[in-house]
């Protein structure tokens, strides 16, 4: 689905998902230059959504508890009061 996402930024992220393995994430331009934050980061989530793509979540956790069950209650609570 995000793969075929029509917005370039969420299209490129999700271009080489199936194409990559693990050597590949952990390479760099340059024998010499240490990898950048922001190359460790984009290898970080190509990682993740490798992961996630070959996964089945059947749930979604969130931090904002809904004790009331109603649908739409913007009432902001701490997200420490959420249970672990």
């Amino acid at each position: 689905m995000l793969r075929e996402s029509r917005l370039d930024f969420v299209y490129d992220l999700f271009e080489h998902v199936s194409s990559r393995n693990n050597q590949d994430t952990l390479k760099c331009g340059s024998k010499h230059k240490r990898p950048t934050v922001s190359s460790q980061f984009k290898n970080s989530l190509h990682s993740l959504m490798s992961t996630l793509s070959t996964s089945n979540p059947f749930f979604v956790r969130c931090i904002k508890p809904n004790t009331q069950k109603v649908s739409l209650n913007s009432r902001l609570l701490s997200p420490r009061h959420s249970p672990n």
